[in-house]
This record gives C-alpha cells, structure tokens and sequence, in this order.
C-alpha cells in the first residue's frame, strides 16, 4: 500500500468538508485529464483529493465517465478545515515579466493565505480590466498545481488587482500591518520580535506585509501607509528583486511566527 507522500494528489472544486463516506465525487475535466492521460491513474488505484479549503482525503478511482472525468471514491479524512491563528496576507506589486507567476507559485508552497496584486506608481505591467478573468484563473491554476506538488493545506487565494491606495485604505485593521521599505529603521529581526510580544496568546489574527516593485514604493505612498497605520520594516542591507523578497518576506513571518 503507498504511503501518504507518494499518492498522487488532485484538487477537488467541490467542497469536501463532510463527515460521511464512502462517497463519489467527479474531478473536473482538466484534473480528470491529468489522472489519466498524464499520471495514468487506473481504476481502483488510490490518491488524494483536496479542496479550496484545505480539507482532504484518501481515496481510490472509482471509474470514468464517457466524457473521460474520473470519479473518485473518499475513503478517509485525512486533514479537517482548521481556523488558523495567523492569517498571512501578502500584497505584492506587480513586478516585470513573469515574475508574479513565479511569486503566487511560491506563495502556495510557502502557504500564504492570500496574495493581493498591488498596482502602485513604479508599476510597469497593467493588467488590463478584460484581461483580469483570464489572468486570475491562470494564477489559481498555478496555485493548485503548487499545492498538490508540496502537500501544502493552506487554502491559497489570489484576488484582483487593486492600487495601492485603495488597498491601504481597505485594512479594518492596521495592528499587524507591515510596509518594506529600504528607509525603514526597524530591522526584521526586531519587527518578528515585537509582533510575536503583541500576537501571544491571540487568536485569528491578520498580517499583511506590503511589498514593493523593484523601484521599491514610492515616497508618496510610502508615508501614505505609515500615515494609515502600517508599520515601516526593513529586510535587510541589501537591495533584493521583488520575487527574492517576497519569499524572504513570507518565509520569515511563517517559520519566525505563524
């Protein structure tokens, strides 16, 4: 019998949060196609399935549909949809070429909770508003992919573009909210310090984090976030690419905090 890591893992669009099994569910046509014709997963062979959420479970194919999509029986739960105590929200601006694909790549594997793409001053790609649709679901796709690769269980989104003043002005809350920023006078170290103190023994709490292009924020909108709440930190004494910072970002509120 395989074990755990080595069943092939597929993303369900149906929710799976139910206690009752044994049950059949359909991939979609994309998954199912995937299963069989790239994997060649048979009937009776088992796998994985989760969804959005989270949520998943073993399971086994339990047969093909005339239209090719794979049903799959759920055998057992294998990991409940948790509330988390840290919520990490990461608002990217969006960088040169194909550097944002590579970012909410990393953001699944890394299991940020939702990867907000920041239009800001310095921002050279526009995402036209016809195009947005096409873009978001290329972006989630390459979540799934992420997450069924590294096992990863936190349920990853991407929203919309939205600028960078309307983004600052739509946090409720600014307590845990972080710009990075060269000029910053708080080091990294000292910031995980500080919000680990405030975030003991809290529970739902969210982070966000701003981080910039590679022309870095500008001043205008830096003392626009200070001057909503959002607390100025620096990562480091070099200047890094907006990709290498995000997941230097990301890396150190999850594994020095979360």
């Amino acid at each position: 019998m395989p074990s755990q890591r080595s069943k092939k893992r597929f993303f369900s669009s149906e929710a799976l949060n139910s206690n009752t099994h044994p049950r059949i569910i359909l991939l979609d046509p994309d998954e199912s196609h995937h299963l069989s014709h790239v994997l060649r997963l048979k009937t009776s062979d088992e796998c994985l399935v989760f969804d959005k959420s989270g949520c998943e479970w073993s399971g086994k194919v339990s047969g093909f549909l005339k239209n090719g999509q794979a049903q799959i029986e759920l055998l057992s739960l294998i990991k409940h949809t948790v509330p988390n105590r840290f919520r990490l929200v990461m608002a990217q601006a969006i960088p040169q070429r194909a550097k944002m694909d590579e970012i909410v790549e990393k953001a699944a594997e890394l299991g940020v909770h939702q990867i907000v793409p920041l239009v800001t001053e310095r921002t050279i790609v526009r995402i036209k508003k016809e195009d947005e649709a096409k873009v978001i679901s290329r972006w989630q796709k390459i979540i799934q992919v992420a997450q069924k690769q590294c096992h990863s269980h936190a349920p990853t989104e991407v929203t919309k573009p939205i600028t960078f003043e309307k983004f600052v002005e739509s946090i409720p809350d600014k307590s845990f909210a972080y710009i990075f920023d060269p000029i910053a006078e708080i080091g990294l170290r000292e910031t995980l310090e500080n919000l680990r103190q405030k975030t003991k023994g809290k529970e739902n709490v969210s982070i966000t984090a701003l981080v910039g292009p590679e022309g870095g924020f500008s001043e205008k909108e830096f003392q626009l976030a200070v001057s909503k709440g959002f607390q100025p930190a620096l990562l480091g004494e070099t200047l890094l690419k907006a990709d290498t910072a995000f997941v230097a970002i990301a890396s150190a509120f999850q594994y020095g905090v979360l």
